[in-house]
């Protein structure tokens, strides 16, 4: 038998003092109502809590009496869909206020915090599987409950409050992050019991929704990255040392550019030339006649024995222009697209390759 289903089959009987407490509640909040019903409502849907109010309006009544009170007029004035949904929000406030002024467990150290958290994790551990954890978070996504059931502004609020504040996880250091992530990672949990497809699926996903970085402008993601790197942290606070063997963990695993062929290179290679607004040299336009791209074309103009070589002041020179004009008439439709400029460029990266 349950401790609910054991508590309703017995009987409780009131002693009189409860009844006199839960008697002088119900009258003190029609007195309210009638005198405060509408500054009550207004500050609890601005994120006051029933206790700050009762404080505010009953500071020598007793405090459980009086937040029943307050307690009353609230359900009598506001349905309870809207009550619970306060409720969340009353619940992150006293969170951060007690963040900020370091009462509960924020008036704990860090050393503190870890061993109460072991303890509880070990316990824990004892009759939950890392199956059971994952299990809990999906089911919370789904029903859009805790974090999950926050809009993003709300999140992004909170998150620069308790960076602001140095507190949470906005108090920790570069260490202390690389020690989390060193431990998530030894215990297959979050982002480290994904594997590699489900990463790049939920990066395809976050970025189509324009969520995360996508939603950053260009001057936030460089406002971003000046910060990091100044504070040393992520990659900035890697050792020569640890860059190169990560890199070479990449590279042996087959991850992230080391996991793409010299094909889906080119490809991404060709599109980010495009959305530059430039036009591509390789594996783009395509001569019907030779079936050589430009690159392939403008290098046989650029051969030693080709027409476009001129002696000029006793030196062999190539007409660079002349080429460029051959170029924009076979692959251009006669637009100055390729300049003498563009051709000096072109021959130092082709070189460069070579």
């Amino acid at each position: 038998m349950s401790k609910i289903e054991k508590f309703n089959n017995e009987s409780h009987e009131l002693s009189d003092k409860q009844v006199a407490a839960i008697k002088m509640a119900k009258e003190l909040s029609y007195e309210l109502e009638s005198r405060y019903k509408d500054d009550i409502l207004e500050w609890y849907r601005q994120g006051e809590t029933q206790s700050d109010i009762a404080n505010l309006l009953l500071p020598q009544i007793n405090e459980r009496i009086a937040r029943q009170a307050v307690l009353e007029v609230i359900k009598r004035s506001i349905d309870l869909e809207e009550r619970n949904n306060l409720a969340k929000v009353h619940i992150i406030q006293v969170g951060i206020r007690a963040a900020i002024n370091k009462t509960g467990v924020h008036a704990l150290s860090q050393e503190e915090r870890h061993e109460i958290s072991s303890r509880a994790g070990k316990k824990r551990a004892e009759n939950m599987t890392r199956e059971f954890h994952v299990a809990a978070g999906k089911a919370s996504l789904n029903k859009k409950a805790g974090i999950h059931g926050e809009s993003a502004e709300i999140k992004k609020s909170r998150a620069k409050e308790l960076y602001n504040s140095g507190v949470g996880i906005g108090g920790s250091t570069s260490d202390d992050y690389r020690a989390y992530g060193k431990k998530a990672q030894s215990l297959g949990v979050g982002i480290h019991a994904m594997t590699t497809e489900e990463r790049s699926a939920l990066s395809k996903k976050t970025y189509e929704s324009g969520k995360g970085l996508a939603a950053q402008t260009k001057e936030d993601l460089r406002a971003i990255g000046d910060k990091v790197r100044d504070m040393k942290k992520g990659v900035h606070g890697l050792t020569s040392e640890e860059l190169s063997q990560a890199g070479k963990k990449s590279k042996e695993q087959g991850l992230g550019i080391h996991g793409r062929s010299k094909e889906k290179m080119t490809e991404d290679a060709i599109k980010a030339v495009i959305a530059r607004g430039n036009v591509p040299w390789e594996g783009f336009i395509f001569d019907p006649e030779t079936g050589l791209d430009e690159a392939e074309y403008c290098i046989l103009l650029m051969s030693p024995d080709s027409k476009f070589q001129r002696i000029s002041r006793g030196k062999l020179r190539l007409d660079l222009e002349g080429i460029a004009e051959e170029l924009n008439k076979k692959f251009h439709g006669g637009k100055k697209v390729r300049t003498k400029s563009s051709l000096n460029n072109f021959r130092y990266q082709n070189a460069k390759k070579k």
